[in-house]
């Protein structure tokens, strides 16, 4: 659980940090059916706990100055179309996968 630090009253389960300097993460929230964040990925809980579990962050030296070793990556890929249906709330979305490029798969090499 983590607080938010744009507002003390956002509280955010299964938070996984991806930018310590921008203080983004995904996470648990509700999901209003637009794009509504200051920069975190707000999941459905059996995303943001499946991610939380299966993540490794990563470890930081004591005085929490120095990243000592870099956990799993997090790709995130796509734009929001605002003139196009909700995908989420299609059924058939959520049984397709995602096809990566290329230069996205060179990327995390």
């Amino acid at each position: 659980m983590r607080t938010s630090s744009e507002n003390p009253d956002w509280l955010m389960p299964w938070y996984f940090n991806f930018s310590t300097e921008r203080g983004f993460g995904a996470h648990q929230y509700s999901m209003p059916g637009r794009p509504m964040s200051h920069g975190c990925v707000r999941m459905l809980d059996v995303d943001a706990r499946w991610l939380f579990k299966w993540g490794k962050g990563w470890t930081r030296s004591e005085d929490g100055q120095a990243i000592l070793e870099h956990g799993t990556p997090l790709l995130i890929v796509g734009k929001y179309d605002f003139g196009s249906p909700r995908p989420w709330l299609q059924p058939v979305w959520w049984s397709q996968g995602i096809t990566l490029s290329a230069p996205e798969m060179a990327s995390l090499r």
